[in-house]
């Protein structure tokens, strides 16, 4: 499960809105609580920490989350760069085989 969305459902479960953690982390509005649901916003570590106080979750198990989630972007960024820079020769590959025909 995305970060995001484990945010989210953790955030529902405790039946607050988005502005109230908000409130509570202190100096961040709304608006950016909802950028991190949707996975527009990477949020600090520093901001996932105050929600496990919010959330009433263990800090190992926000980690864990954590981890899991930038493992999969690393690894999605990471295949793309490769395919960039692979796919274009197997392109040309394809071509060249098309104009022996």
């Amino acid at each position: 499960m995305p970060l995001s969305s484990y945010l989210k459902e953790k955030r529902q479960k405790k039946a607050i809105s988005q502005k109230e953690v908000a409130d509570q982390i202190g100096r961040i509005r709304h608006q950016f609580i909802s950028n991190i649901e949707r996975g527009a916003s990477k949020p600090p570590v520093d901001i996932l920490k105050k929600m496990c106080a919010i959330y009433e979750i263990e800090e190992e198990e926000m980690k864990t989350q954590f981890v899991i989630d930038s493992v999969a972007m690393a690894r999605q960024e990471a295949e793309e760069k490769w395919n960039q820079a692979f796919a274009p020769k197997e392109a040309s590959r394809s071509a060249e085989s098309w104009l022996m025909l």
